[in-house]
């Protein structure tokens, strides 16, 4: 895919997981992370920043499969 195209996709899945995490914090990422792709994927870190982009690179990597 072209660069324009994998950006838009990115700008996508963000706006996605930031709406998620808008409404439901950081649990919502992280249940989202659990559910999509397995315990085994979450980060082990206290920062909700690290959260929200594991779960848009996973998104985006599922994607580009």
């Amino acid at each position: 895919m072209s660069n324009s195209i994998n950006n838009q996709i990115i700008d996508n899945i963000s706006d996605d997981v930031c709406a998620l995490y808008d409404d439901k914090g950081v649990w919502g990422v992280i249940d989202a992370i659990t559910t999509d792709f397995g315990a085994d994927k979450v980060v082990y870190s206290k920062d909700d920043d690290d959260h929200i982009d594991t779960l848009i690179k996973l998104r985006f990597d599922s994607y580009c499969i």
